[in-house]
């Protein structure tokens, strides 16, 4: 298929320059947006806006395909993209346990003052407190 010198001037640059906006491309040749426009989807050149900007994971860097958040497929399903955790000792029991930053922002926020590793020893706390018994810290089944 023979080409127009016009087509053929437009193809050279997308070619040298696959960045190149069609408004800068159009102001060297000194014809209109929509001509360049015309002329790179009729060869099946797509123009920048009609491409999609390409976006790159913030854990790992590896390009995003089809996706709408900030991290690759890879990352996260290992849970990276997951807020950090932070290590914990029962209020009741003493044991060691682990709750997200975010988990304990909010109950800080509530004014909460203890944490417990499960509900079982919230409960025995809370039962001793309204019995007006000191709570013995005894290891809980959590």
């Amino acid at each position: 298929m023979r080409r127009a010198p016009r087509q053929e001037q437009v193809i050279e640059i997308r070619e040298a320059n696959p960045d190149k906006s069609g408004i800068e491309i159009a102001h060297e040749l000194g014809i209109s947006r929509q001509r360049v426009s015309q002329i790179l989807l009729k060869c099946g050149y797509p123009c920048p806006r009609h491409r999609k900007p390409v976006k790159y994971c913030a854990r790992c860097g590896k390009e995003i395909v089809n996706a709408k958040g900030y991290f690759c497929l890879a990352c996260y399903n290992n849970n990276l993209h997951r807020r950090s955790t932070i290590s914990l000792r029962c209020a009741y029991c003493g044991k060691e346990f682990t709750r997200t930053r975010g988990y304990i922002n909010a109950a800080l926020k509530k004014d909460q003052k203890h944490f417990f590793c499960g509900y079982s020893c919230w409960a025995k706390k809370i039962w001793a407190k309204r019995k007006g018994i000191k709570a013995a810290t005894e290891p809980c089944s959590a």
